[in-house]
């Protein structure tokens, strides 16, 4: 890492009107990453001169970029399991100073509320009931209506913090809850909307559970026990009416409706809302920045495909 005196002299050169030293300082900042960050922002801070300023913003913004798409390909190769993890990088699109202690403690305090709640030999209903109690009534968790696509509902520590989302961030918190309190309770990728499924006998120390090539099997199906809705409050349902809710699109009841989906299907269905929400927006800085962390998951194909699916809907 650069010492404080070879970074003030690195500051100092950015207002240089040599284009090619320019470059060499840019690359050379660059090239220090995260590390350099905090250093980084306080001499932003501190700096008087607009052009300065602007440049050593321009840094930073790319200094962030790259850490956020390079943590979500190495999030994307080396298991892609832990769906806590990629969404505080997800956070960090917009608020890059997200703390993952902070937001972990946040949960931490959900599970602890409901676990004391728990008593021994509790049914799959009575547990979901409580965790409803804690989550909707005691927190006061609820679908943000009023402003539905505004990104924030994408981001899990905003989410944390006000209190409403949109369905599939509702879901991700009300699942990773419910699997540190030991209840097999996973994503449903259902199409224009996102809902949760309680599974009788999961295995979630098994992390063959979690694989990619376990998701599709159907015969997962005779081990669904029932539907949790957490954009309505957790609502309990049954296969019947997600057959409705199909047949209302006039789609086919394919497999993966009804059973569990994985970490990384629920990450990219949040990048495809944050993709529609920062182009609606016009912030084409932060398109950018989303289709760089959607090529770094393995969603090339669809950025060769301009038609983006509808953004999420109720059910």
């Amino acid at each position: 890492m650069i010492s404080p005196q070879e970074l003030k002299a690195l500051v100092f050169l950015l207002d240089d009107s040599d284009e090619e030293v320019l470059q060499h300082v840019e690359q050379k900042l660059l090239d220090e990453g995260a590390t350099i960050l905090p250093e980084l922002e306080a001499v932003w801070e501190q700096e008087g001169d607009p052009a300065i300023s602007r440049k050593l913003e321009d840094i930073i913004r790319r200094i962030q970029t790259s850490e956020i798409v390079e943590g979500l390909r190495t999030w994307y190769s080396e298991g892609r399991t832990d769906l806590l993890e990629a969404c505080i990088m997800l956070s960090r699109i917009q608020y890059p100073d997200v703390s993952a202690q902070e937001t972990k403690i946040q949960l931490e305090k959900l599970r602890l509320d409901a676990w004391l709640e728990f008593h021994y030999d509790l049914s799959p209903l009575e547990k979901v009931n409580i965790l409803n109690h804690v989550f909707f009534q005691l927190h006061g968790f609820k679908g943000n209506t009023s402003d539905y696509h505004a990104p924030d509902n994408s981001f899990i520590h905003k989410v944390l913090e006000t209190k409403t989302g949109n369905p599939i961030t509702l879901a991700c918190i009300y699942a990773i809850v419910a699997q540190r309190l030991n209840m097999p309770v996973f994503g449903v990728n259902l199409p224009q909307h996102f809902v949760l499924v309680f599974m009788d006998d999961a295995d979630l120390e098994n992390p063959e559970y979690f694989s990619e090539q376990h998701s599709l099997d159907p015969t997962d199906f005779k081990r669904v026990l029932f539907y949790i809705n957490p954009f309505n409050q957790g609502q309990i349902f049954g296969k019947r009416n997600i057959d409705e809710f199909l047949e209302e699109l006039k789609l086919p009841a394919r497999v993966e409706y009804y059973i569990p989906c994985q970490p990384i299907d629920m990450i990219r269905r949040m990048l495809r809302n944050l993709l529609h929400a920062y182009t609606k927006l016009k912030r084409d800085e932060k398109v950018q920045l989303i289709r760089s962390a959607m090529e770094a998951v393995g969603m090339e194909d669809e950025l060769d495909d301009e038609r983006q699916g509808p953004p999420e809907g109720n059910l």
